[in-house]
């Protein structure tokens, strides 16, 4: 476990006050995304409820992720075409996933603040801005969700291993967790191996090992249901295949796989630092040497950390490295911050064990870790919001025109259909407000096609 678990009859005062402060940090930093629009893959998301079906690909084709679609769903059925509504459902998400992890850490023993900081750092890295911000990156944010109290349910308390009934909880919440996102498919194997250990370190595997085995096996059979589900609804190969990697044209094409798998570990170790210093963001050479700068201090206070430390934190760091592991499958086959979400948790706790746990908190050294992971969190979402997010952005423009033209050649006939009829039969002013005075090309197309539909419309 992370840490000591503390005394139970012990009151801890202001015991809310962490909660609303998470609440409040996620505000201050993400509330502008309330007034973002829909991106890309947003519009063919939101579907009515009734063409949900819990076997059926999603939309765009690639992914059977069916509590992801049924969330994005629901939204389309209680809000209709109103983006705002969307992303204040993400930021609550946020919030609830932010609540559960201090939780957690606060249940497994932590020190309070190195559990309040923890995840106040993780919800401003840079990375984790994509599926706070992007309604349709939303299956994030569902994973997590699920995760979180799986997790908690097998490793605490930690004086004895979990009954029959919470593993039985744990396993159901894994299931529901990769059916919003395949991003901790290892869980079940993980979840197992604990459960072993556990038992053995509390002396009840001899004496209860029909037990023991019988814990064991409900990951690894909800592992398997998972398996045979996700089979039926993408045939044989359960829609996994080395497609998935690089291929022709790529940058590693024509390497062995010891080249592509080294390839992929430095693209998930660049994602990593991404998430506190996103340096192609950064707009002048001024800037840059700043971040440079910065990175520069950020790395030299991880070193100095853990070299000054006073006590062994030989659990703790086995705990970050573990959770920062066990859910990067997804983050090394697509190695991009955005998926990163999960995982960054254990990097954040890392972070904040290795820096309030010496004398350079009392130094005021610490607070420039937040401060270096806000600055990058900020120029981060403020480039999303000038280029994905805002109405007049070329990037939106391009994207909505596409989506509205069929220019992309993804786009089925029947998803160009689909979208024709939203803008029919919905608000056609909340794509209209896109035509701002910005790249002249897209606007006049995209004019030209919204006129149509309106006129089409109109004459019904």
């Amino acid at each position: 476990m992370p840490g000591t678990p503390k005394n139970p009859g012990h009151h801890e005062p202001n015991r809310a006050l962490p909660y609303l402060g998470l609440a409040l940090l996620t505000c201050l930093a993400y509330g502008r995304a309330v007034r973002f629009g829909f991106f890309h893959d947003d519009l063919f998301l939101a579907r009515p409820l009734d063409t949900w079906r819990f076997l059926g690909l999603s939309p765009v084709g690639f992914y059977w992720r069916p509590l992801w679609t049924l969330w994005m769903s629901a939204q389309y059925q209680l809000f209709g075409l109103h983006p705002g509504a969307m992303h204040a459902a993400s930021l609550a998400l946020h919030v609830l996933n932010c609540w559960l992890a201090l939780s957690f850490l606060l249940a497994a023993g932590v020190r309070r603040s190195v559990a309040v900081a923890t995840v106040a750092l993780w919800t401003i890295l840079a990375g984790n801005s994509y599926p706070i911000v992007w309604i349709s990156a939303c299956n994030d944010l569902l994973a997590m969700a699920f995760l979180i109290p799986a997790s908690q349910l097998i490793l605490t308390p930690a004086e004895r291993p979990p009954s029959a009934a919470r593993t039985a909880v744990s396993s159901l919440l894994w299931l529901l967790s990769v059916l919003a996102k395949d991003i901790a498919l290892v869980w079940p194997v993980a979840a197992a191996a604990i459960l072993w250990a556990r038992a053995g370190r509390a002396g009840t595997r001899g004496t209860s090992r029909g037990a023991t085995l019988g814990r064991m096996a409900m990951p690894l059979v909800a592992l398997l249901l998972y398996a045979l589900l996700r089979a039926r609804a993408q045939a044989a190969g359960g829609g996994y295949a080395l497609t998935d990697l690089p291929g022709r044209g790529g940058h590693l094409h024509g390497y062995s796989a010891a080249v592509v798998v080294l390839g992929r570990a430095v693209h998930f170790l660049e994602a990593l630092v991404y998430s506190y210093l996103p340096l192609d963001l950064f707009r002048s050479w001024v800037a840059l040497g700043l971040g440079t700068l910065i990175a520069i201090g950020f790395a030299s206070i991880l070193v100095a950390a853990y070299r000054t430390r006073r006590h062994p934190l030989g659990t703790p760091v086995a705990f970050g490295l573990g959770w920062l592991v066990l859910f990067s499958l997804h983050g090394l086959v697509i190695p991009h911050p955005r998926a990163l979400y999960v995982p960054t948790l254990g990097l954040a706790f890392l972070v904040c064990t290795l820096a309030l746990g010496t004398d350079l908190f009392r130094r005021r050294w610490a607070p420039a870790l937040a401060c270096a992971a806000y600055l990058g969190m900020h120029i981060h979402l403020g480039q999303q919001s000038a280029d994905f997010h805002s109405p007049d952005s070329p990037a939106t423009l391009i994207h909505t025109s596409q989506l509205v033209l069929g220019s992309d050649p993804r786009i089925t006939p029947e998803m160009k259909a689909y979208l024709r009829s939203q803008l029919r039969y919905e608000n056609v002013d909340s794509l209209a407000r896109l035509t701002k005075e910005e790249n002249a090309l897209w606007r006049t197309q995209l004019q030209r096609t919204l006129r149509k539909v309106g006129g089409e419309t109109a004459g019904r």
